[in-house]
């Protein structure tokens, strides 16, 4: 049960990095799309 909760703390944390950088990552391309779709045409 220890184990357990601590696997799923630290997985947690983990899967909280992950999704705060694939949030970034998401704003970032989509920024880059519009710009280049503005810019091209």
């Amino acid at each position: 049960m220890v184990e357990k909760l601590g696997w799923f703390e630290g997985h947690e944390v983990y899967a909280n990095i992950v999704l705060a950088v694939t949030g970034l990552a998401l704003v970032v391309a989509s920024e880059r799309v519009g710009r280049a779709g503005g810019t091209q045409g």
